[in-house]
């Protein structure tokens, strides 16, 4: 069993160089890539915010759980408006959830959507969107259709 890792939630247009740094890092761990480094994926997230410093609304969003000073699970939620019949919405969209291989199986990716779910209930977003693979919504819907 893990111990208790904090969970933050860090606005994208303020990341400091190191966060950038730790979800690069991450990302690039979990999903490498031969043209990618995490100094690349840490200027990606830095741009990011970059990209919503003069826009009205909701900025986009970094989950992270942290094991010390370490990033061992994240998820964005990225704002977007959408048009719907009945007007236009602004959704959280997430993405980049993953964790640390060498911690999987401990429920770290399902705590940090949870968190960014939280958004969305907390009336910041009027919903989420989130596409992967079939198992891993089951699995999410799942648990927290138990734990309600």
């Amino acid at each position: 069993m893990i111990a208790a890792m904090p969970v933050e939630i860090w606005d994208a247009r303020f990341f400091t160089p190191a966060q950038a740094q730790g979800i690069g890092e991450l990302i690039n761990q979990v999903w490498p890539k031969p043209n990618m480094t995490a100094e690349l994926r840490a200027a990606q997230a830095i741009a990011l915010g970059q990209q919503h410093l003069s826009q009205p609304g909701p900025a986009p969003r970094a989950i992270v759980l942290l094991d010390g000073q370490r990033i061992v699970a994240h998820a964005s939620i990225i704002p977007r408006i959408i048009g719907t019949d009945e007007g236009e919405m602004l959704v959280g969209g997430l993405a980049r959830v993953c964790s640390d291989p060498t911690m999987r199986g401990h429920g770290l990716g399902e705590q940090v959507v949870r968190e960014a779910f939280k958004l969305v209930d907390a009336g910041q977003f009027d919903a989420a969107l989130f596409q992967t693979k079939e198992s891993i919504v089951a699995k999410i819907t799942f648990n927290l259709a138990d734990s309600t």
